[in-house]
């Protein structure tokens, strides 16, 4: 009324000192400024002589009235993974940044020279194309990688090299992902394949592959083995430019397919 801003309001359930453990019913305003819940006052008349004891001092909370505009989940090379919500309203330039085991942060964004930049003063989220950098206290995790933004596995992939050697053969291996359901299907070079497979970021495991039993000619045969020892290898992938590379436990890149054949 009168063009006063009501802010949104949360009901929280306290216990309080008073007789039986009696409960008191207390809201949170959400002050935009300071990106936390604060202001905590009695919601059902005021506490009398039963003082309220309020372990938490400060909470963090996102409120469900945000709109996210888009959420993208990154990892990063020390094994630190975390999301981000750009949000549109009723909180225009802010992002919520979410981890697992920590508090969601709601993050103002503050001028950046590139990228764009998210800072309450202690923790700062810096997001350049594909990559984010964040800083909190003691913790820094940078070189972060949007998983949310990598290229699906999905297609068809042809076979052009094995341990470092490129395959020639009469018929070409290749594999065909559908990620719906989790499965492809493809050919050794000899035989029909299929096998499931199951994706986390970048971690790929091919499994209970199966293919049909054709004699072929020996480099065919040859070529086959080889290739379904290179799939039980299979731990990670990478993308580069046009190639699927599958890489190995140790890190070994044990196979390259090029995409779009």
């Amino acid at each position: 009324m009168g063009g006063r801003r009501h802010d949104p309001v949360m009901h929280v359930w306290v216990h309080t000192n008073g007789k039986g453990g009696s409960r008191k019913r207390v809201s949170a305003r959400w002050v935009q400024v300071s990106a936390r819940w604060t202001d905590l006052k009695p919601g059902w008349g005021e506490a009398g002589s039963h003082k309220m004891e309020m372990r938490i001092l400060t909470c963090f909370f996102v409120m469900t009235l945000l709109t996210a505009a888009a959420e993208v989940r990154y990892g990063c090379p020390d094994g630190v993974a975390f999301t981000v919500r750009t949000q549109e309203a009723p909180a225009p330039g802010f992002a919520v940044l979410e981890a697992a085991g920590r508090p969601p942060l709601m993050l103002p964004r503050v001028e950046s020279a590139s990228g764009e930049k998210f800072s309450d003063g202690y923790t700062v989220l810096w997001t350049k194309g594909e990559e984010a950098m964040v800083e909190s206290g003691t913790l820094t995790a940078k070189g972060c990688r949007a998983a949310a933004r990598q290229a699906a596995l999905g297609g068809r992939w042809t076979l052009v090299e094995l341990a470092g050697m490129p395959v020639r053969a009469a018929r070409e291996a290749f594999l065909e992902f559908d990620p719906a359901a989790a499965q492809a299907a493809g050919s050794t070079g000899c035989n029909r394949l299929s096998t499931g497979y199951a994706q986390n970021g970048q971690a790929l495991k091919f499994q209970g592959a199966i293919s049909t039993r054709m004699a072929c000619p020996a480099p065919a045969m040859e070529l086959e083995q080889r290739f379904l020892k290179a799939l039980t290898a299979v731990a990670e992938f990478r993308m580069e430019r046009e190639m699927l590379v599958l890489v190995d436990g140790a890190g070994q890149v044990v196979a390259r397919l090029r995409g779009g054949e």
